[in-house]
């Protein structure tokens, strides 16, 4: 007579079996929420450390800076060395509109109001969307940001 399994020892093994797919699939589905939620705070790191490195080379390499205030969104105004487009000592603007914080280079001083003739000269990027606040504070030491919930001090 060959040996074989009974039919309990199939049942018992397949009931093993099933337990040990479930809590696989706990554990997996565990790692997945896990996974997600450190995604979104180094996602959130990241920006943070690229808006601070912008930020740090613009006031660093700076010959002025100023500030134009508002009531949730001021405007800062940078001459500086350093140029994302190539420009050679840019004036720099960094301004919020519909929620939106941009990043403006221009060879030339911000007019009061910007027509046409003057949009060609100038180059941007978007910075960070869905902006609450962003203020900025000039000393002789440096500039303090707040940009939403993230609070930036830069030494010149």
């Amino acid at each position: 007579m060959k040996p074989a399994f009974t039919l309990i020892e199939v049942i018992i093994s397949l009931v093993l079996l099933s337990m040990i797919i479930v809590f696989s699939y706990k554990a997996i589905d565990g790692l997945k929420k896990s996974n997600g939620f450190y995604q979104k705070r180094f996602d959130k790191e990241v920006i943070k450390y690229k808006i601070k490195k912008e930020l740090f080379y613009d006031i660093f390499g700076s010959f002025s800076i100023s500030v134009k205030k508002g009531s949730h969104y001021d405007t800062l105004d940078i001459v500086s060395d350093n140029s994302n487009f190539g420009i050679i000592r840019p004036h720099i603007r960094y301004e919020v509109k519909d929620k939106t914080l941009y990043r403006v280079e221009s060879p030339r001083n911000f007019p009061k109001r910007v027509d046409e003739g003057f949009l060609k000269y100038i180059k941007f990027e978007i910075v960070l969307k869905n902006v609450k606040k962003f203020k900025a504070f000039v000393s002789s030491s440096g500039v303090l940001i707040r940009l939403n919930d993230m609070i930036y001090e830069v030494g010149r």
